[in-house]
Parts: structure tokens; sequence; C-alpha cells
């Protein structure tokens, strides 16, 4: 088994064609859309044809900041949220949780923009 440090790494894609910044998930080693209460392992790195049998995928734990695709209209400096098919929405809907704070804008639905995640974001804190 080989270990991954430099952040990035190779799922199988399966028959579906991905745009950079979207959420994924690992269900059965092949990758899925992250839905609104999914916690995603990552990120796409670089966007990927349908055809194509591999994904690079940002995982979630590097630090830095990275892509994420909208599902609405969201303000840099502000927290942004889990979202539907993949994406981040600027407004916390039920059963979403919160994932990081935008650093550039971005204006509607399908907007690439620059985030970072928050530190223990996703994780359920007792109360």
């Amino acid at each position: 088994m080989s270990l991954i440090n430099a952040g990035t790494r190779g799922f199988t894609n399966g028959d579906t064609a991905r745009v950079r910044g979207i959420r994924v998930k690992l269900p059965a080693g092949v990758l899925e859309l992250a839905g609104l209460d999914d916690l995603e392992i990552g990120t796409i790195d670089i966007p990927v044809a349908a055809n194509q049998a591999n994904s690079g995928v940002i995982l979630r734990n590097v630090s830095g900041s990275r892509h994420f695709v909208a599902s609405g209209a969201i303000s840099a400096g502000n927290p942004f949220y889990s979202a539907a098919n993949g994406k981040v929405s600027g407004s916390q809907a039920t059963g979403a949780y919160k994932i990081g704070i935008a650093l550039t804008s971005a204006s509607t639905d399908g907007d690439l923009f620059e985030g970072m995640y928050l530190s223990g974001y996703g994780i359920p804190k007792s109360e």
C-alpha cells in the first residue's frame, strides 16, 4: 500500500464528468458527488471528461486554499456550507454543515470561487 503525502490523490472516476472544485465522496471506491449532508473526502483538482478513468482529488485535510463550486451567491469573507450536488452555499440549509470561509466571491449557481476549509468543520460537537 502506498501512502499519499502530496495532498492530491487519484481515484476511480466512474462514467461522470467532473468539474474543478466540486465536492466528492468515495462510496465503494468510486467517486460520487457529495450531497448536502455528506462529509466529502475533498474537491476535484482538474476537470475530467466522462470517459476518463481517474480524477485527481485535493484531499480535505490539505492546508491552504482551493476552488469550490457555488450553488448561488457567496461573498468573500463569509462562511459557506455544504449543498447538494457537490456544491456549497452561502446559507445553511437544514442538514448542511459549515465547510469554510470564502476568500473570493461567487455571484451565481456554478461559479467557481476560492475558499479555505475551517479547522474541525463537519465534525459534530458534543455539548
